[in-house]
């Protein structure tokens, strides 16, 4: 017969802080780390992309 540990109870999660930084611009929901960031690393190029094929379909 075999054993196996119990794991243990998982602590709950606190409450989540107040945040007093605007979201992402490209729309993900999450807020950038830095007070003046606008972006999460990397997330600049999806709104770029977006931007570049709104312009390409406004100049259809």
């Amino acid at each position: 017969m075999t054993t196996t540990k119990a794991k243990p109870a998982a602590k709950p999660k606190a409450a989540p802080e107040a945040i007093d930084r605007p979201p992402c611009r490209c729309g993900c929901g999450d807020f950038p780390k830095g007070a003046n960031s606008r972006f999460i690393p990397g997330h600049d190029a999806r709104y770029h992309a977006a931007q570049k094929a709104a312009d390409k379909a406004a100049a259809s």
